[in-house]
């Protein structure tokens, strides 16, 4: 009895040395909290990552890691996923001991024991580098997008400018051929006109249904009349 009782001890204790290892090894911040977001727990990477001296932070609560205005939205997901007992992620802006901030992406889960929550564990991983790329991206599309809608309305303004010089060129001409090729001309750029529009109003520039440009000018698409 004694010996199984050693040889058990001896298995929790290496099991335990190498939970820890795991934990310590950890790139992310991982604490251990009571279901009010008291910190019983934290990883090597935490401290590091917030700036405390070990054991510094032991009963303190997780919202003096954060942002006050991230206050509620942490809350939130406290109550759901102690409520729900499943995995919740969302993003705030967590301190530093010396005040410094920084975006943290978060990952909220249960502990239960015989279907009561008694805890939760928390992984926190600094995402400032990906927030500022985000960003960046985000910057890039506004002012392409911006960039766009200035070439799209100064090519439709050029269109009509060409077609009413056209209209005032006929003005000049008596000769019904001659007004016929302006009215033409007129026509091929209000296709134009049309078709750039729809491209510009186009979802998708990658899948430009043919079929319906061509219904839009009032011609199939393999037809051949003027204006088309």
């Amino acid at each position: 009895m004694a010996q199984a009782v050693k040889t058990r001890t001896i298995e929790l204790e290496t099991t335990t040395e190498r939970v820890e290892a795991i934990l310590n090894k950890s790139p992310d911040a991982i604490l251990l909290l009571r279901p009010n977001g008291a910190i019983e727990l934290c990883n090597t990477s935490f401290y590091e990552m917030f700036g405390y001296k070990l054991d510094r932070l032991m009963s303190k609560s997780f919202y003096s890691l954060i942002q006050p205005g991230y206050a509620d939205t942490l809350t939130n997901f406290l109550h759901l996923c102690l409520e729900e007992a499943q995995t919740k992620r969302f993003q705030i802006v967590a301190q530093r001991k010396d005040e410094t901030t920084f975006d943290a992406g978060v990952a909220l889960a249960a502990i239960t024991n015989n279907g009561i929550t008694t805890g939760l564990v928390c992984s926190l991983r600094d995402i400032t580098e990906q927030v500022q790329a985000e960003a960046l991206i985000k910057t890039s599309l506004q002012e392409k997008e911006v960039l766009l809608r200035e070439i799209h309305h100064r090519v439709k303004n050029n269109m009509q400018v060409i077609s009413s010089l056209l209209a005032l060129q006929a003005g000049y001409t008596n000769n019904e051929q001659a007004q016929q090729i302006f009215r033409e001309s007129q026509n091929r750029i209000r296709s134009m006109a049309l078709v750039h529009e729809l491209l510009y109003q186009s979802q998708d520039l990658a899948k430009i249904d043919f079929t319906e440009l061509g219904l839009s000018l009032g011609c199939g698409f393999d037809d051949r009349v003027e204006g088309c």
